[in-house]
């Protein structure tokens, strides 16, 4: 199905840095990011 559909990421939560793990832990989820203060030019890494 991955090969054919456009799976997408699914629900995403965005908390504080030091609630970030036990969010992670609670529930069962990855850390896909994080947003950075910047200097207005976009950035994107893989």
């Amino acid at each position: 199905m991955y090969q054919v559909f456009n799976m997408g990421i699914g629900m995403v939560a965005i908390v504080a840095e030091e609630k970030a793990q036990r969010a992670i832990s609670m529930l069962g989820a990855k850390r896909i990011g994080r947003v950075e203060r910047g200097t207005g030019k976009v950035r994107l890494e893989f």
